[in-house]
């Protein structure tokens, strides 16, 4: 019993050596323009009730002459870093969530800022912007399915 468990991990081994092969031999895929660019983006929040200032953003920069570049059409992205490190408030920024920040910011080679009217941040989300959450963000007394 036991040769035969080894035989087939042998066999099972050579399979997957000859099959990861294929796998790696994808096609670089070719990316679009410029999605989402920006420079100098910074956020500070004045703790209520005091003076006391917390950086959340300090000069984030997606831009072509820095080390991170814009995010093109078609390109998958992850933010990570620490808890407390500013990624949500990034992704607030960035979704047109949050209109208050420094720096610029180009969406679809359009400029965002404090001045972008609602109606047109509205259609923006609405067509070409999407959040997938971490936790499901649904309403605990309604359903997703139809009645």
């Amino acid at each position: 019993m036991d040769e035969r468990i080894i035989s087939n991990e042998n066999i099972f081994q050579q399979e997957s050596s000859n099959f990861r092969g294929d796998i790696f031999k994808l096609e670089k895929k070719i990316l679009g323009e410029n999605v989402v660019s920006c420079k100098d983006i910074s956020k500070i929040y004045t703790l209520p009730g005091s003076e006391e200032k917390v950086v959340a953003l300090k000069k984030i920069n997606l831009s072509d002459d820095n080390e991170f570049y814009p995010i093109k059409r078609g390109e998958f992205i992850i933010i990570r870093g620490p808890s407390g490190g500013g990624k949500t408030t990034l992704l607030n920024i960035l979704g047109t969530l949050d209109s208050e920040f420094e720096g610029q910011l180009q969406i679809l080679n359009t400029e965002i800022n404090s001045k972008s009217e609602d109606e047109f941040l509205s259609k923006l989300k609405l067509k070409n912007i999407g959040f997938v959450f971490q936790t499901f963000n649904l309403i605990s007394t309604m359903t997703a399915k139809g009645t």
